[in-house]
């Protein structure tokens, strides 16, 4: 169930997690550190990966899984990029008993291990754009709010690992800043672009929002089932359907 005191919390240390974030963002010029760096050194802090300010999608969890609608039973559903593991938890607390949850980064994995220790979902240390699982292991998927961190070649790469890795009929359910080519007037995109390059921590954020993911995801095979804008209609919920 939501708690509404996880968004409060994470509201309060909004500034102070910019801050360090934009100072990582300097550091990476001046540096010359390569993505993975960069993301290597921020996952390091766990101010920036609110392991003290709780979950700030936390009111989008419910959503998210309510657009697998499995067989609770028998349903095979993987997080991917599930940092701590907040929506594998969601997941396996709504009931399903199969729940995969995986993470590059292995800081993120140990303490989303120790903080479900009371469940039975799955753990495992992995790339999103390599991951080990077998063809056709899944019937759902999740990604919350991680293709954006990637470069265009990785998030294609990662929503190919997607197809391989889910069984036909099987959905696909994707959270990410909204397309700026869904967007219809000039100014507000400028603002919208704007605001996501300087408060979020991604260094890849201008080219995302100029990715078409859903209709990449469609050329691989994919019906897009729905659309729905979610967390002040500035966040965009995908639900895709594997056809063949």
């Amino acid at each position: 169930m939501y708690d509404n005191s996880y968004n409060k919390v994470w509201l309060f240390n909004f500034l102070p997690i910019w801050y360090v974030t934009h100072k990582l963002k300097q550091r990476k010029k001046t540096e010359n550190w390569d993505d993975d760096q960069y993301y290597e050194q921020m996952y390091s802090i766990p101010f920036l990966t609110h392991d003290s300010v709780g979950d700030k999608l936390a009111s989008l969890r419910d959503t998210i899984t309510d657009e697998i609608e499995g067989d609770k039973t028998l349903c095979r559903v993987v997080d991917l990029a599930t940092g701590r593991g907040y929506q594998a938890r969601n997941i396996w607390s709504r009931g399903y008993k199969n729940v995969y949850a995986s993470d590059l980064h292995v800081g993120r994995v140990a303490e989303g291990q120790k903080q479900n220790a009371d469940t039975g979902i799955s753990f495992a240390v992995g790339d999103i754009r390599q991951l080990p699982y077998r063809d056709d292991m899944f019937d759902a998927i999740t990604i919350s709010g991680a293709l954006h961190d990637l470069q265009t070649g990785g998030i294609e790469e990662s929503v190919k690992v997607c197809r391989r890795i889910l069984r036909t009929g099987g959905r696909l359910i994707i959270m990410e800043p909204s397309y700026l080519g869904d967007i219809s007037y000039t100014l507000l995109r400028k603002v919208y672009s704007f605001a996501w390059n300087i408060l979020d921590e991604s260094v890849n954020m201008k080219d995302f929002l100029n990715f078409d993911i859903a209709s990449y995801v469609m050329s691989l095979g994919f019906s897009l089932v729905k659309r729905q804008m979610v967390w002040h209609s500035i966040l965009c919920l995908y639900t895709f359907k594997k056809l063949e």
